[in-house]
């Protein structure tokens, strides 16, 4: 069972709403959460609160180890600041609010039966497709008779160079965009021969968590996958974003399985992406709050404050 929680910072009778989500994987589990929490609770609550930037400064040494509840409170505190100022995030950071934006819709890997019937139940701009069997070419195959919608792989870490050639040339003739993580982030030596390889774009996931990871995927990919939970927040993710740009890589702005709490944080970042994934919300049985809206993979942020969203239920 996937946990999350609810974040909230109150300052002169405004809330903020960030929200953190435990994930096996980063070694982020429930208990860690709640703990992290007790040891910085005090700090926060004698903290006089000024700007978000100035607000992560000092909290992120005391989170150093724990990016996840970081970027929870984080996204809390931008909420909040842009509540203060009555103005959303996104247009405090003057990135773009116009351009119309998209979002991948996820299947996951399934009997290839279930993943057309997800297609055709679910008929997007854009698909995210699983992968790290041994029927991958198979499944690509089968999915391409379903829809002519374009497809970007995320491989799950599970493939090796050999794997990563062969599959890569069958799939750009099949309107694939790019690859995400196919080889696994501990081999390195895989990763640096790997865009020799593939002539499909080539996007950080597991490999790219925060700025520090910025010159090693400059060298290495063709573009980053940011989620605020791996780099600690939107006020990093906004600076990762514009150093990325600058550097050329592709922007791709992603999300954990979470509520409109954090796509909508999320979304204020897509008017600088190339490629967005923020499906995480439609995933959930019961969503806990209205914010941003995805449908048929039209993204629609809210006009109100902050990350432009609020609880529906508590």
């Amino acid at each position: 069972m996937q946990h999350s929680h609810i974040i909230q910072l109150e300052h002169d009778g405004i809330i903020g709403l960030g929200e953190v989500t435990a994930h096996p994987f980063y070694n982020i589990s429930r208990e860690k959460i709640l703990q992290s929490f007790s040891h910085v609770k005090g700090r926060i609550e004698d903290y006089p609160y000024d700007t978000p930037d100035q607000f992560w400064d000092f909290l992120s040494p005391l989170l150093a180890d724990n990016l996840f509840l970081l970027s929870g409170i984080d996204i809390a505190s931008n909420d909040l600041y842009g509540k203060i100022k009555n103005i959303s995030v996104c247009a405090l950071h003057n990135l773009d609010q116009t351009t119309p934006a998209l979002s991948s819709y996820t299947i996951g890997i399934d009997e290839i039966s279930l993943m057309k019937d997800k297609l055709k139940a679910t008929p997007w701009p854009v698909y995210k497709i699983k992968l790290g069997t041994q029927h991958d070419v198979e499944i690509i195959r089968a999915l391409r008779k379903t829809t002519n919608a374009p497809f970007r792989i995320d491989a799950n870490c599970a493939w090796d160079l050999r794997q990563l050639s062969s599959y890569t040339s069958i799939f750009r003739d099949l309107n694939v965009e790019f690859i995400e993580q196919a080889i696994h982030p501990n081999n390195i030596d895989a990763i640096i021969k790997a865009r020799a390889h593939t002539s499909l774009p080539l996007i950080a996931d597991e490999s790219f968590k925060t700025i520090k990871d910025l010159p090693f995927c400059i060298e290495n990919f063709d573009g980053i996958n940011i989620k605020l939970v791996k780099c600690g927040g939107l006020t990093p993710a906004i600076k990762i974003a514009k150093a990325a740009k600058k550097a050329g890589l592709k922007l791709m702005i992603g999300c954990m399985t979470e509520s409109s709490i954090s796509i909508s944080a999320a979304s204020q970042l897509t008017g600088i992406a190339d490629y967005i994934d923020l499906d995480g919300a439609l995933l959930l049985k019961d969503d806990i709050a209205i914010g941003t809206t995805v449908v048929d993979g039209k993204i629609t942020r809210s006009d109100g404050p902050g990350i432009g969203c609020e609880l529906t239920t508590v």
